[in-house]
Formats: structure tokens, sequence, C-alpha cells
């Protein structure tokens, strides 16, 4: 069908409708786009969908019930004796693409290809975002099917292996110069888009057989996220404090006097669980604020110490500063406040016996991290500024090293013995930047706890950029 210039006519009356199923949400950019409505839409670049079709056992589909409605398409005269069995995918295409005439007519397969049809993209072929080979060969680039007289703009719901019949037009006009048309009826098989089904196996193939809790997002810049148990809960460790240091810079804009000026550096505390609790400086590993003892330090320069060396004095005072409920409000306004906990001071070990604690998800980290990359939790402003921060981090065993060296990231870890969290925003050169938070609680010392993170960024990162290489 070389030459075609397809697009939508009005079809006959609908047996079934029939779309394309993206089971990876990397690619639903434009859902909702045009009136369409589908579930979901197709992934971005997802193979393209045009091949050759070997056939084998027949199927009883939509093609029988309607004897005499439904002929193969076939726009030119050349034909294909196939054995009768059913279809099966050509090399370097995951699944078939099958055209199903009359089960008296299955012996008039195409020679060219059919497009798979559906999602909000009209009148376009995908690609391949898996990167496993060329796109197929090309007949049919451009054409489309009508699938719900609306030329193109149809509303439909349409799943896997569903039926539907309609009009393909050429752009090879029949003799009289009319649009050469033909109605067709498919079955279609999605081929799906396998990036995140494949970094799933990945990460599993890393975890397997380990003990623990084990929780990954990679959050791309738009679409559904590639998830591993996200929404289960984890001890904060430091992770807590890049919520304090939001709050912090969403006080400041609104003008509140706690979050600007300075405030004396001091280690004793109250608990939340009642009484007081001192800080330990051998519990933390911010030398240079703790060298400030009595004297006043900007609010601004411990935000940087809290998230650049992870200081538990500069979080200590942050809080005490803003207040509990400040953090609060900023997570609750964020939608964040159920996947995100501050409940009591980093060292506050009354508190901790008597139950009260902090806790994070891998959904909300990446959430929260995510919304500073998009500029939807903060201004723009504020957004940028705290992404320089998260930018100095100086800990960077965890994500930032399963990157090649140089590639920019923002991040803040968080650890105690068994447990190793990271979230970070990462920049590539070659690919679109994502977000990815880690949250492992488990039994490994604290070595291996860090590299098994580092691990799971660098299983990441490969994949996101062959994805997208």
């Amino acid at each position: 069908m070389a030459g075609v210039d397809g697009g939508f006519v009005d079809r006959d009356p609908v047996a079934d409708q029939v779309g394309e199923l993206a089971h990876h949400g990397l690619g639903e950019t434009q859902e909702g786009r045009h009136g369409i409505r589908g579930e979901p839409a197709a992934g971005v670049r997802e193979p393209a969908g045009l091949a050759e079709v070997v056939q084998s056992d027949q199927r009883t589909n939509a093609g029988i019930t309607q004897p005499g409605e439904l002929v193969a398409v076939v726009s030119e005269p050349c034909r294909v004796e196939l054995p009768a069995q059913r279809f099966d995918p050509r090399p370097l295409q995951t699944h078939p693409v099958v055209p199903n005439a009359q089960l008296a007519e299955q012996g008039d397969v195409l020679l060219d290809p059919v497009p798979v049809i559906g999602g909000p993209r009209r009148g376009g072929v995908v690609g391949d975002a898996v990167g496993r080979g060329p796109a197929m060969p090309g007949g049919v680039r451009g054409a489309t099917l009508d699938l719900g007289r609306s030329g193109g703009h149809s509303e439909f719901t349409a799943r896997k292996g569903e039926t539907g019949h309609g009009r393909l037009t050429s752009g090879v006009p029949e003799p009289d110069g009319t649009p050469r048309t033909a109605r067709l009826c498919v079955c279609c098989v999605i081929v799906p888009n396998t990036f995140a089904e494949d970094l799933r196996r990945a990460w599993d193939a890393e975890l397997d057989g380990r003990v623990g809790t084990f929780s990954l997002v990679l959050a791309p810049p738009s679409g559904e996220p590639v998830t591993r148990d996200p929404d289960l809960p984890h001890y904060a460790a430091s992770t807590v404090k890049s919520a304090v240091l939001c709050a912090l810079l969403a006080d400041r804009s609104a003008g509140l006097p706690a979050a600007s000026g300075s405030v004396v550096v001091h280690d004793d505390f109250e608990s939340a669980a009642g009484g007081s609790f001192r800080l330990l400086q051998s519990d933390d590993q911010d030398d240079e604020t703790w060298a400030r003892l009595g004297t006043e330090v900007d609010l601004m320069q411990l935000a940087g110490a809290m998230i650049t060396t992870s200081s538990n004095i500069a979080m200590d005072l942050l809080v005490e500063r803003l207040g509990f409920d400040s953090v609060r409000r900023f997570l609750a306004a964020a939608g964040l406040d159920r996947s995100l906990r501050l409940d009591r001071l980093i060292g506050d070990t009354g508190a901790q016996a008597a139950g009260i604690t902090n806790t994070v998800t891998a959904a909300g980290l990446a959430a929260l991290i995510g919304g500073l990359a998009d500029g939807t939790l903060l201004g723009h402003e504020d957004a940028d500024a705290a992404l320089a921060i998260l930018a100095r981090q100086q800990h960077r065993g965890m994500i930032p090293a399963g990157l090649p060296a140089g590639t920019w990231s923002a991040s803040k870890g968080g650890w105690v013995p068994g447990v190793n969290h990271d979230v970070a925003l990462v920049r590539a050169t070659s690919a679109p930047p994502y977000v990815l938070a880690v949250c492992t609680t488990h039994n490994l010392d604290p070595a291996a706890g860090t590299d098994l993170v580092a691990r799971l960024s660098a299983i990441t990162w490969e994949h996101w950029n062959r994805c997208h290489g």
C-alpha cells in the first residue's frame, strides 16, 4: 500500500471498538486532548506497530459474526497464501497486529501492514520507545481508521484484544478519481511499551532474596511513574529535611516573621514526648555549626547545612523556630501530609522510645522533589533556590554514585543502621530529566546498604537512557 495517505472516514456500524493499550505511562503526555477518553493513552514512541503478519490458527472474532460485511483489505493486486492457523509476530515485533477477514477469506492477508490505532494521537504512527529495533516496514504510514463516526475525533474506550471495524482510505485513487476505500475488521493486539516492565524486572533481580522492605519510584517529567511498593512507610531518617527546607522557603515567601532572621545555636530541645533532650555532636556531621554554639546563625545558612552536610542540629533549630505546624501545613497544602510525616526532632530518643517517629514513602519523596522540579510546590524562584541547595549535596554515595561522573543531580539522602534512603532529581544531557526515590529498610551493614541504593540508581540510569537514547 505504498503511497497511502490515510485519514478517517465514516465507518460501518460498530461491533466493538478498538484502540491502543499502554501498560506503561511514560508516554501519557497528552491524555485527554481532543476530547478523547482512553485507558490509558498510548506511550510516547512505542513500537510502530507496522509490520507484516504471519498467519497460524483461526480465531473467533467480530469478522465471523458479520458475514458478508467484512472483506480483507488488499490495496494492490497481490495476495499471500499462508497456513490457516493463527497470526504471529514478525521478527523484531513483540506482538502481532492482526487484520482479521472472514474465515473464508483468511488467505487474503495484507502484504503491507495495518497500523495500530487508538490513543489520543490521531493520524500518526508510534515509534520504538524500547529501542529494540528499527521501525517496521512502512506500508500505511499515516493511515488511520475512523471508529467513532467523527473523522478521528471520536471518544472511545477499548481494551487489548477487542475487535471493531471501519473504513481505511488510501491516497491511491480509483481509476475514476474517487478515493480508494475498503472496509476492514481488525483485532488489535497491542504492542506494549515494555520499559516499565523491564525496569521493574531489573529492580527485582537486584532485590530478590534480600530481607527487608524496598520501595522505588522513577518519576518522569510527565506521565505515570514506574514504581515498586511506592506507598510503604519507612522511617524517614534525614530525608525529611527536604520538607523542612521547602516549608522554610514557603514561609519566607509568605512573609512570616519566623522564617527570616537568625537564631542562637544551642543543643537542648523540647521533646515531643515531654521534657527535653540534648542533641549529641557525636551523632552529627556538621562541625561548623556546632562550633557556633551560643552565637547567632542565619536561617538560610542553617538550611544549607541541613541539606548539604545533613546537619541534625541545623534541622532541629529550624523546626524549633518554624514550628511543627509550619512543616505540616506545607505538606498538607502539597497533598503530602500522609506520605511525609514529621512528628519529632532528630535525636529525640524519648519520643522515639514512646513510638513517636518520622516516616516517609518513596512516592512522597518523589512527589516532593518532582514538585520542586516543575515549580508546582513553590514559586519558581524558591524552587530554584531549593534545588540549588540540594545540588550542593556533599553526601553522594547513594543515587549520585550510580550516575556517570559529572551528571547533575539534586538529592537528599538519609541513613541510620538498617535504613538507607535517597531521592534525587537527575538531569542527563542525552535524555529527559527524572526523579528517583529509593527507600530501603534492611539487615545490611551501612556500607552494603549505601552500595545497594547506588546499584539501583545505576540500573535506573541505564534503562532510562537506553529508552531515550
